[in-house]
């Protein structure tokens, strides 16, 4: 899996490519850390490119989910396949 990063207007975009899974979903999370953590983080993540995501990638989501609700941030996820 490939993580692309972007800054813009204020909103941290990443967007991963490929599968998010067991293997994988560290190397997001490490990613994510970071941009969570801010005081009050707005975080886009774009699913364009991702090929699967397993029970593991979700967790991730509902957890950054959490983490972002409780600082008054913003967490969107875009381009969601079926």
């Amino acid at each position: 899996m490939q993580i692309a990063e972007q800054r813009q207007d204020g909103v941290d975009v990443i967007a991963p490519s490929g599968r998010i899974d067991t293997t994988t979903v560290g190397a997001l999370d490490a990613r994510l850390a970071p941009l969570l953590a801010a005081e009050c983080p707005r975080v886009v993540i774009d699913f364009s490119g991702v090929d699967y995501i397993s029970s593991a990638g979700l967790r991730l989501l509902l957890l950054a989910a959490r983490r972002v609700q409780s600082t008054g941030g913003a967490l969107v996820l875009c381009a969601l396949g079926e």
